[in-house]
């Protein structure tokens, strides 16, 4: 018995999530940083490192590279690639991206940074939806 319900069991991390006919399997394209190359094997399951190892490709000097990450829906892929925080961002399609963008602008908010200017990059709901 799952002692945290919603939480993944092992064997789950270990085999994967279970396929269904209901389930679509999509591509997510997303560019890494190093640190979120990293981080793959401790916060997604080792299908999905091992699909963007095999899909990686170097975008210059600075160890980004781009690949595609296996998700099931936009609301999925916004969660796999929120565990990785600002070591990743969903490249296309624009489904995920949006979804992104409004739990960032959501969690601005509930930190109190909504309307921020951080970094240079003005951060919340007016920089991600360009309102």
């Amino acid at each position: 018995m799952n002692a945290w319900p919603g939480r993944r069991t092992a064997t789950w991390a270990r085999t994967g999530p279970r396929t269904s006919t209901t389930s679509r399997h999509v591509a997510t394209p997303a560019r890494l940083s190093p640190r979120g190359r990293l981080r793959l094997p401790d916060d997604l399951p080792p299908a999905v490192v091992r699909a963007v190892e095999a899909t990686a490709t170097s975008l210059g000097d600075d160890g980004w590279v781009e690949a595609e990450i296996p998700t099931e829906s936009a609301s999925h892929a916004c969660g796999e690639l929120l565990r990785l925080g600002g070591a990743v961002e969903a490249v296309a399609p624009a489904e995920p991206r949006r979804a992104m963008a409004g739990t960032v602008a959501v969690l601005a908010r509930a930190y109190g940074v909504a309307g921020r200017v951080s970094g240079g990059i003005r951060v919340g709901v007016e920089a991600a939806t360009g309102e």
